[in-house]
């Protein structure tokens, strides 16, 4: 048997309000609500101290990102990058590893709204690791080795010397690379990486200088990937950064007629491009 109980409001309950759009913010567009939320909604975000509002070609909210406005402030590495070096951790402390469970480790790591997109996860495949022949495994390239890359980044650094010191630019060695004319003043500055991360060339300053990323070229794809991506990171390197691989300054060292005066035409020569990643398993 049921029992049916019924609840009377005692004198002290209070009855929750209702109110419309209207009530709680005044408008003389009343029969365009949609529009006048848009715009209370991008008021927020303009007064907020979380997020930021990115600029964009179009002049409405719709087509605009929305990014954590302290992304640039903190210190914080991008979860892309996380990514990146998990992926090159994983070949380093296994000597091979399946498709398959390259995918599981990376998805046990990185889940629910950190789980990375698998154009983005092959790009980084293919970067770091090679195919066995005849097997669904993959290994650690031989030039990924730790002995490799850092005479690689040995090597970038005695030619960015050797040119400086052949355009008669004083050369300093920090934690970037810079050139400086003869009154000391900082004109150029090269920071030299193996790999595609990017969260610590997001905090330049707004020196009106020449600034290079060295890289190797197959970290190119996974840099271009995590710019169009992130739009602050686009903002950043558009503003800037220019990208330049290892080869272009081995090929830029061995030119007898370069010069410092049109440097940034010689750079252009080899320029990057995004290659749509292609997995070959054997």
């Amino acid at each position: 048997m049921t029992q049916s109980v019924t609840v009377t409001p005692s004198a002290n309950d209070t009855l929750s309000p209702k109110f419309t759009l209207k009530d709680i913010y005044q408008t003389d567009q009343s029969i365009d609500f949609p529009n006048t939320f848009l715009n209370l909604f991008e008021k927020c975000i303009d007064k907020s101290n979380v997020l930021a509002l990115i600029p964009g070609e179009s002049k409405s909210i719709e087509n605009k990102y929305v990014w954590k406005k302290d992304f640039t402030q903190n210190n914080q590495i991008s979860l892309s990058d996380q990514i990146e070096q998990f992926v090159y951790s994983l070949f380093t402390e296994n000597k091979k590893l399946s498709y398959e469970d390259f995918l599981t480790k990376i998805f046990e790591r990185f889940c629910g709204f950190s789980t990375p997109n698998q154009e983005f996860l092959n790009i980084c495949l293919i970067s770091y690791a090679t195919p066995l022949q005849k097997s669904e495994f993959w290994e650690l390239k031989n030039g990924e080795n730790r002995l490799n890359r850092q005479n690689d980044l040995i090597e970038m650094e005695t030619i960015i010397h050797h040119l400086g010191e052949k355009f008669n630019l004083i050369v300093k060695s920090n934690q970037i690379l810079q050139w400086l004319n003869k009154n000391e003043v900082v004109i150029s500055e090269w920071k030299i990486q193996t790999t595609g991360n990017l969260s610590e060339i997001s905090f330049v300053d707004d020196r009106d200088i020449n600034r290079y990323l060295l890289v190797p070229g197959s970290r190119v794809n996974i840099v271009l990937n995590k710019i169009h991506h992130n739009p602050i990171l686009s903002e950043v390197l558009q503003k800037y950064w220019k990208i330049v691989r290892f080869r272009q300054m081995r090929w830029l060292i061995d030119q007898p007629d370069v010069d410092f005066e049109h440097i940034e035409n010689w750079l252009n020569y080899d320029p990057i491009a995004y290659e749509n990643p292609q997995l070959s398993f054997w």
